[in-house]
């Protein structure tokens, strides 16, 4: 001990050495190392007091309790760490600036490649003013904030690309900046500009026409499925009324009293949750409906001409494949994904889910790959010739996936909107802004481009490259049970 006494209140450091609670705070008072190795207080970790220990942060906030020492002692003891965050910020804020740099050579690059020579004068002065360590002139900062401040032109096309800026950096970024050679970057600017210009090109929708569902206010209009026929020429209306209405997309807007006459009426047994077209007969059309029935009709005589029924549960969508339209797909709240042939009023296969079966979809352009919504959380993909388990898993949804839908045969909507690389697995982008908590919203899609309901009765529209929606579409109040095109 320091004293050279009988130690009392006996303090042990990491090191090995003893001593009296007083001699300690003593010598406490003029620096905070070991009295004997020259080591740091903070390395304490042990006390011997009653048989117990303690960490070094109770040791610390027990020797200001007994002292009442003032905190700037022990903020002289962590003083020599602000170096080391010091110079591993300084690396990072470096790192940062030269992968800027590198980036602004790309970007020059591009533009001299575009042949601007007008736009490179305006925006290209700062990056020229900068030196090679990165640090922008006053200057020429300066008038870059005038600049950013002053009213934007009051071109359309400008503002919807202000408004899809940091989008369109992510995806130069991402597509961009590498060192390509100079027919692939050719290659490339002209993807980027092509989508730039999907972004720009539209910023509202206009109503064509509505008309009601429902042939009289007292009976419900909720509509499940709107779909359109290969050739974009009819669509079909299915609902809660057990009703198929067949309309002419033609003749939309030409009545101003929004009174429209189906073309053909199909009653049905139960009320409607999904409607298929076959993508090679024009005329065929499938169903599903809540009592579990999948009904097949020939919609130029009105006729069913075949009824599937394995289901135990309603069920909630049916999908005829577009590669092969020979065989269709159904989902159901009894936990079962089945495939069926046109050709065999049983099932070719039975794919086992663990949650209520929600939606199942044929990709575009390959009738083996279904993918399959359920109540579990996850979208799985499965390839037919090996129906046991599915290929791939996609995990990251907060609740049941109502919806799936293909964009193309490598990549896939899901509802909540998450796009998924096929064979990754990966999520490229999830999409903001709508709202689907409890209810099916409705989900479809179009080349790129991505449309959902919303839970505030709005349609907010997507492309697959921006997060943020394109365009959106409010629902008057007035006309919330009518049927919009």
């Amino acid at each position: 001990p320091i004293c050279q006494d009988i130690m009392n209140e006996v303090f042990s450091t990491k090191c090995g050495h003893s001593f009296c609670h007083k001699c300690l705070m003593l010598h406490l008072e003029h620096q905070l190392d070991c009295p004997l190795l020259n080591r740091l207080a903070e390395y304490w970790t042990k006390k011997l007091n009653r048989n117990s220990e303690m960490q070094t942060k109770d040791i610390i906030k027990r020797i200001e309790k007994d002292r009442k020492l003032d905190h700037s002692m022990i903020a002289k003891s962590l003083s020599s760490y602000i170096p080391r965050f010091l110079i591993k910020l300084k690396k990072e804020n470096t790192k940062t600036v030269n992968e800027l740099l590198i980036q602004n050579k790309f970007v020059t690059k591009d533009f001299k490649e575009l042949g601007n020579q007008e736009e490179q004068q305006l925006d290209f002065s700062e990056i020229q003013g900068s030196d090679e360590e990165g640090e922008i002139d006053a200057d020429d900062s300066q008038q870059s904030n005038m600049r950013s401040s002053q009213p934007e032109n009051e071109d359309p096309l400008v503002r919807r690309l202000d408004e899809k800026f940091y989008d369109l950096k992510a995806l130069y970024c991402k597509t961009l900046n590498k060192d390509y050679d100079t027919n692939k970057r050719k290659k490339l600017l002209s993807q980027f500009s092509s989508v730039l210009y999907d972004l720009t090109k539209y910023s509202r929708y206009s109503v064509v026409d509505k008309f009601n569902y429902a042939d009289c206010e007292e009976l419900s209009t909720i509509v499940s499925s709107i779909e359109f026929d290969r050739d974009q020429e009819f669509f079909a209306v299915g609902g809660v009324t057990k009703l198929i209405k067949l309309y002419d997309f033609n003749m939309m807007g030409d009545y101003k009293n929004g009174i429209h006459c189906p073309a053909r009426v199909m009653r049905c047994e139960q009320k409607i949750s999904c409607l298929s077209w076959s993508p090679y007969i024009k005329s065929q059309l499938a169903n599903s409906d809540y009592q579990g029935s999948i009904q097949i009709w020939d919609v130029s005589t009105g006729q069913k001409t075949m009824q599937l029924e394995e289901h135990k549960r309603r069920a909630w969508s049916v999908d005829i494949s577009h590669h092969n339209p020979n065989i269709l797909a159904s989902a159901s709240d009894d936990s079962t994904v089945k495939v069926w042939s046109t050709s065999q009023p049983n099932s070719l296969f039975t794919l086992e889910q663990k949650g209520n079966a929600c939606c199942a979809k044929f990709a575009p352009n390959n009738s083996h790959y279904l993918a399959v919504g359920s109540a579990d959380h996850f979208v799985s993909c499965y390839d037919l010739r090996f129906p046991t388990n599915p290929i791939k898993l996609y995990e990251g949804h907060r609740k049941a996936v109502s919806y799936v839908k293909w964009l193309n045969d490598d990549e896939i909507i899901s509802a909540t909107l998450k796009l998924w690389d096929r064979e990754t697995e990966i999520c490229k982008r999830t999409f903001t802004g709508h709202l689907n908590e409890k209810n099916f919203v409705g989900l479809s899609i179009n080349e790129d481009w991505i449309s959902c309901g919303s839970e505030n009765n709005t349609l907010y529209t997507y492309h697959k490259a921006s997060s943020d929606p394109v365009t959106r579409f409010k629902f008057p109040s007035a006309i919330e049970e009518s049927v919009s095109v």
